[in-house]
């Protein structure tokens, strides 16, 4: 019937914990800091690529072919007020429109979301997406116009495509990509290769409730239009 989608990745940042979120020890993060060593602060993103959402053992899913970012780092390694709103989505397995409510046809926004740098191993930098809510969800929508579909986890990583140590001048884009390894299975899952697993869940409500493992792939970007920007690992 219907999938869901978060995202958040997207697109953009896709690009960025939990109400419960481990410590990170400090060999598993990066600095996102300015040339003259300042927190990065807000940054924003317009993407035009895919981004999609599937589900373990399951022919349905979620595209969309647009979407925005916006985000501010609170500091070197951790940020808030993360939303992806994604455009031109629908559902693959009926061809019809997925909303969040208040938005237009077609048109799927996170809540809020928080985010972590993370190393995903020891040379690659990446981010952890992580909801905020109570009842952990990043997003919630419906598809078909009876199809209600919650995005649930305890967390998204993504892959920052850009080496440690190297920088950016002001305005000029970063990109995040997320891969799923097959449907509902996504390629990365922890910090430095160890230790708990970060992953979503697809919940759809119809005629009952059902919950699958779920995955995110789509590659955003991001700008930092205030200043040169570093990853210091």
């Amino acid at each position: 019937m219907s999938k869901k989608l978060i995202l958040l990745a997207a697109g953009a940042l896709t690009v960025l914990a939990f109400a419960a979120l481990p410590s990170i020890a400090s060999a598993g993060t990066w600095n996102c800091e300015t040339s003259a060593g300042a927190i990065c602060g807000t940054f924003d993103g317009n993407n035009t690529t895919v981004t999609k959402l599937t589900i373990h053992e399951s022919a349905e899913n979620v595209e969309c072919k647009k979407n925005e970012v916006d985000g501010e780092y609170k500091t070197k390694t951790t940020g808030e007020n993360l939303t992806i709103t994604f455009k031109e989505c629908q559902s693959t397995a009926f061809e019809g429109e997925c909303h969040s409510s208040g938005q237009a046809s077609g048109v799927i926004k996170t809540f809020d979301l928080d985010f972590d740098n993370i190393l995903i191993d020891a040379g690659t930098p990446g981010i952890l997406i992580t909801p905020n809510t109570a009842n952990h969800e990043l997003a919630t929508f419906v598809c078909n116009g009876f199809v209600t579909v919650h995005v649930t986890g305890n967390g998204l990583i993504g892959d920052l495509t850009r080496a440690c140590g190297s920088e950016v001048a002001a305005g000029v884009t970063s990109t995040l990509d997320f891969e799923s390894l097959a449907a509902g299975t996504q390629k990365y899952t922890q910090i430095t290769t160890t230790g708990e697993k970060f992953d979503l869940s697809s919940v759809k409500t119809f005629f009952g409730t059902t919950t699958k493992t779920a995955s995110q792939d789509g590659e955003g970007t991001i700008t930092f239009p205030g200043a040169k920007t570093k990853v210091a690992c």
